[in-house]
């Protein structure tokens, strides 16, 4: 339920099997009420399936919110707030933890602040959102032509979306009180198959970076030392954790770190056995 109550909602079912039932009790209970569209359609990554709700939304501007995020109930009239007062910006929210006595959700959020952090020191001029919780103009997402599809199922498509809507000269402004709790993964081989993910999509990321023509106004030209950064982001941030978590928190950061460059060390095996064909 939110504070502010002028908004449609754009809901994209790509589940496997479709959950017919809970999609028609969900129309069915706040139809009435809202402007909602329901659509089904087969899953092809994040990147893409943001563009084919995207595509369908009439509003001006487009929030963006993912399946595993509870919002607060102030979500959008804070998001709506911060983008008045700077108007044609890329206004981002915050994350909580949804799962905070799992281990290896905290660590998730672990890394979600630590890149919060390296990447935006200054809130009023943003580097980086993940898409799972900000507001933008629908007409300048549309101009940059939405997220990338070719990132597919692989994570790093929101990466490379704020990259290109900075070297179009886009600020991003952080709206901390635009709250979502996000449910973080609980078991350990999704938590490692998502960051291995996530390590396939870095890849691409700085594969479509070096081939750039915009590369001078990218916020992370130089990958091994924003990497770093990052890495002494989350040991400050595991040294104010309890002493009894830092243990179980450090190894499973280890298998976050594992994860991520076997994600990136397969993409660039990939890419050299691609070539290595063409030849």
């Amino acid at each position: 339920h939110q504070t502010q109550q002028n908004f449609e909602v754009v809901l994209l079912d790509v589940s496997t099997p479709p959950n017919h039932e809970l999609n028609q009790a969900l129309v069915a209970a706040n139809g009435d009420r809202l402007v909602l569209r329901h659509l089904q359609r087969a899953n092809r990554g994040v990147a893409a399936n943001r563009n084919v709700a995207a595509a369908q939304a009439k509003a001006p501007l487009l929030a963006f919110l993912d399946d595993d995020c509870v919002a607060h109930p102030g979500w959008i009239s804070n998001l709506l707030e911060v983008a008045r007062r700077n108007p044609g910006a890329l206004v981002g929210g915050s994350v909580q933890n949804g799962q905070p006595h799992s281990l290896i959700a905290q660590a998730g959020q672990l890394i979600h602040e630590a890149v919060d952090q390296h990447f935006n020191p200054d809130p009023n001029n943003a580097s980086f959102q993940p898409g799972l919780n900000f507001v933008i103009p629908a007409a300048g997402f549309l101009a940059l032509k939405g997220n990338d599809g070719r990132f597919g199922r692989f994570g790093a498509e929101d990466r490379d979306f704020c990259r290109r809507w900075r070297a179009k000269g886009g600020r991003i402004v952080i709206a901390p009180l635009a709250m979502v709790a996000h449910d973080h993964r609980t078991d350990l081989r999704g938590f490692l198959r998502q960051y291995y993910g996530y390590g396939r999509g870095a890849w691409i990321y700085h594969k479509h970076c070096r081939t750039a023509v915009d590369i001078a106004h990218s916020p992370n030209p130089d990958p091994i030392g924003s990497h770093l950064g990052l890495v002494r982001e989350l040991i400050s941030s595991l040294n104010c954790r309890p002493w009894r978590q830092r243990l179980p928190l450090a190894l499973l950061l280890l298998g976050w770190e594992l994860a991520n460059t076997a994600g990136v060390l397969h993409g660039a095996f990939c890419e050299a056995r691609s070539n290595l064909w063409r030849r």
